[in-house]
């Protein structure tokens, strides 16, 4: 029993990224499938800490009020969950805030409810048995190297894995997008270099630069560099593993240009132009609901009103190869609509079935309100207090949210991300805990 225990989550954590649903790519059946699978895993999560003698003999009401006490990301976690789900009351539409968006169903109160208890559990099994934590950081690589090696197998034969794509979309994987698969893997590296970079390092690389993108490939250059602040004279290997991932990423991307005939390039300007668009809508719904935020989906109907028709129509240029934009029609029960000119000149109604920040900061902003954003950041910056002493989980954290700063959290990462964040602070809490032990014992010395 005690074998499944510690095996449970980092099973979970391996094969999370792997799940998919056969020929859809779209975030909606792609959840359905996360969505059973956490589920499954949480109830039997459950049950077996509930059979652990430590805790069957511990009142719940001393275990709260122990969490509180003395685990503040316990207490953080719980109150972001309350806040979320009381702020989805107060939402422009209710249900849709608690079981989320139309398109991806992955961003309601009732998810982020599951996350936090994938969260709680994961924090207790961490607790209780220390290398668990390592074991869920070997198995987010093993599953990096997994998507690393499938992304070649698809881009040397010129078709996908799991999903009918054309060719220059490769590769894709078990993810909506290449750009999301590439984020995976970056949070992988991340992990691998608290571990053992020399061994699979430049393989992630590789598989980053099949991708073709270069928010997860600096992302990841940056996590290179963090081993530093734990030995301020390690630079030779941290030089010797940037080459490496250097190397990686330059073969990768010469690869899927010759596998895949890809015209995209690693820097679009068009990319950037249009993700300032999506800057700005997000901003301005923070400024009209600062305080309880839209809820999971509510902003996907309402996004229109806060560009300009120029500004749309500019957007529709870049983003979807409009000619313009003549009106929007925006409504509560439903997706919004554009009458547009098509890039043929066509004149012909547009529905936009999803927007996205595409910064993770700003979609907390969003959904969440600043108090809820505020304790969602707070989480996950007490499991980045591991940096200073280049713990692995800690440095795929941060690449992984230097990678969303121009992307953001779909239901595919969603779960792990979660499970490496409890797991990274019950580390920490383990280190603080010896740490003052040992300086009280110091003091009686």
């Amino acid at each position: 029993m005690q074998f499944l225990r510690n095996w449970w989550w980092p099973t979970f954590v391996f094969v999370y990224p792997l799940l998919a649903w056969p020929g859809r790519s779209d975030l909606g059946p792609a959840f359905t499938v996360h969505a059973y699978f956490t589920g499954s895993f949480i109830l039997i999560g459950i049950v077996l800490e509930l059979l652990e003698p430590q805790w069957r003999s511990m009142r719940i009401r001393r275990a709260v009020t122990a969490a509180f006490r003395h685990h503040p990301p316990v207490a953080v976690a719980l109150a972001f969950g309350a806040w979320v789900v009381a702020a989805a009351f107060f939402s422009p539409d209710a249900p849709i805030a608690l079981t989320g968006s139309l398109v991806s169903f992955g961003d309601g109160a009732i998810w982020m409810v599951a996350m936090i208890t994938v969260f709680i559990l994961v924090y207790v099994r961490t607790l209780h048995t220390p290398r668990v934590g390592r074991m869920i950081a070997v198995a987010v690589v093993a599953s990096g190297m997994a998507l690393a090696i499938a992304a070649l197998v698809e881009v040397l034969l010129g078709h996908g894995l799991v999903f009918n794509v054309p060719k220059a979309d490769l590769p894709m994987v078990t993810f909506p997008q290449k750009g999301h698969l590439s984020g995976m893997i970056a949070l992988a590296g991340g992990v691998a270099v608290g571990l053992a970079p020399y061994v699979v390092l430049p393989a992630l690389a590789f598989g980053i630069g099949l991708c073709l993108n270069r928010s997860s490939g600096v992302a990841l250059l940056v996590g290179t560099f963090l081993p530093l602040l734990r030995r301020r004279r390690a630079m030779r290997t941290t030089m010797v593993t940037v080459v490496l991932v250097v190397v990686g990423l330059l073969v990768g991307g010469v690869v899927a240009k010759a596998g895949t005939d890809s015209s995209k390039a690693v820097a679009s300007a068009s990319t950037l132009q249009s993700r300032t668009f999506y800057y700005r809508a997000a901003v301005r719904g923070i400024a009209a609901r600062p305080f309880l935020g839209w809820g999971g989906g509510n902003f996907e109907f309402a996004w229109p009103r806060f560009l300009s028709l120029a500004e749309l129509s500019r957007f529709g240029q870049e983003e979807w190869g409009f000619q313009d934009v003549l009106s929007s029609q925006v409504s509560t029960s439903g997706p919004p609509v554009l009458v547009i000119h098509d890039k043929f000149g066509k004149l012909t109604l547009s529905t936009v079935r999803t927007f996205k920040a595409h910064d993770q900061v700003l979609e907390a902003l969003l959904m969440w309100g600043i108090p809820g954003a505020l304790l969602y950041l707070a989480l996950f910056a007490l499991a980045l207090r591991g940096l200073g002493r280049a713990r692995p989980l800690a440095i795929g954290l941060l690449v992984y949210g230097l990678f969303t700063l121009l992307w953001f959290v779909i239901p595919q990462t969603q779960g792990l991300l979660w499970a490496m964040v409890a797991a990274s602070n019950a580390e920490q809490h383990r280190f603080s805990t010896s740490h003052e032990a040992s300086g009280a014992s110091l003091m009686s010395g």
